[in-house]
C-alpha cells in the first residue's frame, strides 16, 4: 500500500458493521470480508455497533490497539461514525487533528456517497480489494457547527426530504424517491443570507449545501467540482424552480453537470456561513436533524486517512 506515493504494508484490519445496514446484511457482509482478507493473509477482528454512536467508540478503541485500517461496513452514517473516531481531538489552538489510522469502507447504505466519491463500489470482493492494495492518501474533512462531516452537509429542501426519509417504516432508493415527489409539491423555498469566506449572498433558494465530496450519494453530484483534498467546501445554493425546470436539474446530477444551469450558484470557501429565519431542519453524511437558525460550515484540510483507488480525490 502507499500512503502519499510511498510504500506501507497494512496487517491489522478491524471491520466496524452496522448489524442492520444493507437490508440487515451489515454483518454478513463484514464476515464475508474479514474472511477475505484472513486468506490473504491479514489480521482481522470484526465489531458490531449495539447503539448509536458506537461507532466511534470503536474506531478509537481499534486504532488505539493498533489497527491500521479501520473498516466501516455499512453507510454513509456507520462511514461518518467510524471516521469521527479516526479524528485525533485538538491538543493545541494551532494543530489540525490528524488522522490516527486509515479509513476503509466496504459501502452497503441507501447512499454511499463518499465511497462512491472514493471510487468504491458496492461489490464486496471489488472493495476489499481496494482495501487490501489502494492508496492511502490524507483527504479534508469538515464541520457544521461543530459536528464533522465527510461527504456533504446542508439545509433546505434536501435536508426535508432526509428528515422525513428518516422517520419512514421502509428504506431504500424508492422510498427515498417517495419522499423527494412529495415534498416537491409542498415544500417553500427559504430566504437565506450565506457569508462564504467573507463574500455574502441573499437570496431565496431551494437548498444550500456545503460539500467535502461531490455528491450526496447514489452518484448524485450536487457539488461536481468538490474535492478532498483542496482544503475548500463547494457551496451548490440551488434557486426556486419550476417542476420542468427542476426535472431538468435533477438529470444533470449524475453527470456532474448540475452547476452549468442557470439556476444553480457555485462557489469554493474555506468557511461558510448559512442564516435562515428560523430553526429547522439540517443534514449531514445523510443524516437529518434540527439545528439553529444558524448554520457555520468549515473545512479541516488533511484530517483523515482514506484507502482510496480513485486519484480524482
Amino acid at each position: 500500500m502507499n500512503q502519499d506515493g510511498q510504500e506501507m504494508e497494512k496487517k491489522y484490519f478491524a471491520l466496524i458493521t452496522n448489524p442492520i445496514a444493507g437490508g440487515g446484511h451489515g454483518l454478513k457482509l463484514a464476515e464475508k470480508a474479514a474472511g477475505m482478507l484472513k486468506a490473504a493473509g491479514m489480521e482481522c477482528v470484526v465489531r458490531q455497533t449495539q447503539y448509536s454512536g458506537n461507532a466511534t467508540e470503536l474506531a478509537r478503541e481499534a486504532a488505539g490497539h493498533g489497527a491500521d485500517v479501520v473498516v466501516a461496513v455499512g453507510g454513509d452514517g456507520t462511514v461518518n461514525e467510524v471516521a469521527r473516531g479516526l479524528l485525533k481531538q485538538n491538543t493545541n489552538e494551532q494543530d489540525l487533528p490528524k488522522s490516527a489510522a486509515a479509513l476503509g469502507i466496504i459501502p452497503c447504505g441507501s447512499g454511499n456517497g463518499l465511497a462512491f466519491h472514493l471510487g468504491i463500489p458496492t461489490d464486496v470482493a471489488k472493495a476489499v480489494e481496494i482495501i487490501k492494495n489502494g492508496e492511502i492518501q490524507t483527504v479534508d474533512s469538515g464541520t457544521v457547527n461543530g459536528k464533522p462531516f465527510f461527504c456533504t452537509c446542508g439545509v433546505g429542501y434536501d435536508a426535508k426530504v432526509a428528515y422525513e426519509y428518516a422517520q419512514a417504516g421502509t428504506r431504500g432508493l424508492a422510498t427515498y424517491v417517495n419522499k423527494a415527489l412529495t415534498w416537491w409539491k409542498k415544500y417553500e423555498p427559504q430566504e437565506y443570507v450565506i457569508t462564504a469566506d467573507g463574500e455574502v449572498i441573499r437570496t431565496r433558494a431551494l437548498l444550500v449545501t456545503c460539500a467535502n465530496a461531490n455528491q450526496w450519494g447514489n452518484h448524485c453530484h450536487i457539488a461536481p467540482k468538490a474535492s478532498l483534498k483542496d482544503g475548500l467546501l463547494e457551496v451548490t445554493i440551488v434557486l426556486p424552480v419550476n417542476i420542468p425546470d427542476g426535472i431538468a436539474l435533477a438529470c444533470r446530477l449524475p453527470g456532474y453537470k448540475l452547476t452549468d444551469d442557470r439556476h444553480v450558484i457555485s462557489l469554493h470557501a474555506r468557511n461558510v456561513t448559512i442564516e435562515r429565519q428560523q430553526k429547522d431542519v439540517a443534514h449531514f453524511d445523510g443524516e437529518a436533524y434540527m439545528e439553529e437558525a444558524v448554520v457555520k460550515a468549515a473545512i479541516i484540510p488533511e484530517s483523515l486517512k482514506v484507502i482510496s483507488l480513485s486519484s480524482k480525490l
